[in-house]
């Protein structure tokens, strides 16, 4: 606690402007995140650092919530302080201001100003378009968790909702347990409102002694553990299928086209080609219509045993590419760097 107030903000009292408000809460999310506190660690320092009215204000506003539940949530109280600073009407008169301002600024401006030149748009675009790829480009080096709320609506049906997604540094059960909690207080909710948990089967997740289930039943021993019944059914399916001999040596066989034709860039560039030159090939002969969404590019979908439906789709893949993968694997028997290259190629051709 000495050292989280040597670094925190100063703390509010009361009668801050609402910049000043604002500019508070983000730095003690940002001191939250660095010392990875939990829902319950922010609610206990803020009861040691508010002075004040803003004291005051927040025991009266969450003795509701400490009385029904015996606690209350960080996204609660970041919810209630945007209310007592940001009121509807100080929001709706700053984007009154803002849109006026804007007006008035592009009315006045030069002739040379207004950036209404076509090649200066398409810069604008450009450099857009640039940081947008940059910033996927560095999301796909990352772990990322998904959470999906199922609940009871209204009118009484269970429905299904995307929470949203949260960066982990690991896929350790603890580090997934704490970008859980974030996410959950992030949006005003607490895991004492939780019912049941659901995942797939692999052992961060369903361990007895440190998997994410139960570092969640410590935390609430009332959340019911389900083994996601997507993932148990597409585990039986592949178990089953594979006990029949011509299903499973079918399945091989899609497994090492896949292996062989769409693994190397080289070979994965010619099948794109030979497939992109039929598609031409085919709408200059007009034997294929062409309109939006039709004739995309197309790739071999790898087969997981995980993957509810990824068979199918791969069997899919390979019939609308089944032309192309035989003229590579053709090209392969002809030209292939060495002997077990094309001997492979050439029993697959036979297979197929």
């Amino acid at each position: 606690m000495r050292i989280f107030k040597e670094v925190s903000p100063n703390p509010l009292a009361g009668g801050e402007m609402p910049e000043e408000a604002e500019d508070w809460l983000e730095r003690m999310e940002q001191c939250f995140q660095e010392f990875r506190c939990t829902d319950e660690d922010r609610m206990e320092i803020l009861a040691f650092i508010l002075e004040g009215r803003v004291r005051k204000w927040c025991r009266s506003t969450f003795a509701p919530f400490i009385a029904a539940r015996g606690v209350a949530t960080w996204g609660e109280f970041r919810t209630a302080y945007q209310r007592l600073y940001f009121p509807s009407a100080l929001r709706q008169a700053k984007t009154s201001e803002l849109l006026s301002l804007r007006q008035v600024s592009f009315d006045n401006a030069p002739g040379n100003d207004k950036l209404i030149c076509h090649n200066i748009q398409k810069d604008i675009v450009r450099a857009c378009a640039l940081e947008t790829t940059n910033v996927i480009l560095k999301d796909l080096v990352k772990e990322q968790l998904a959470v999906v709320l199922r609940f009871v609506d209204s009118k009484g049906c269970v429905v299904e909702r995307l929470l949203g997604f949260k960066h982990v540094a690991s896929t350790t059960a603890q580090a997934l347990k704490c970008a859980l909690l974030d996410l959950l207080s992030a949006h005003g909710l607490s895991v004492s409102r939780i019912s049941g948990q659901g995942y797939d089967g692999a052992s961060n997740i369903q361990g007895e002694i440190n998997g994410l289930k139960t570092l969640i039943l410590k935390e609430n021993e009332c959340v019911y553990y389900v083994h996601c019944f997507a993932h148990q059914l597409q585990l039986a399916l592949v178990a089953v299928t594979k006990n029949h001999i011509n299903i499973a040596s079918l399945f091989h066989v899609l497994c090492n086209i896949v292996n062989v034709v769409g693994g190397p860039c080289k070979c994965h560039d010619a099948s794109r080609d030979k497939k992109a030159a039929k598609i031409i090939q085919a709408l200059e002969n007009e034997e294929i219509t062409k309109g939006r969404g039709l004739n995309q590019e197309s790739t071999l979908v790898r087969p997981s045993d995980t993957c509810l439906g990824s068979q199918y789709n791969t069997m899919l893949s390979l019939i609308q590419m089944f032309g192309s993968a035989i003229d590579v694997l053709d090209e392969i028997v002809e030209d292939g760097s060495h002997s077990d290259q094309r001997a492979e190629a050439l029993r697959l051709v036979k297979d197929m």
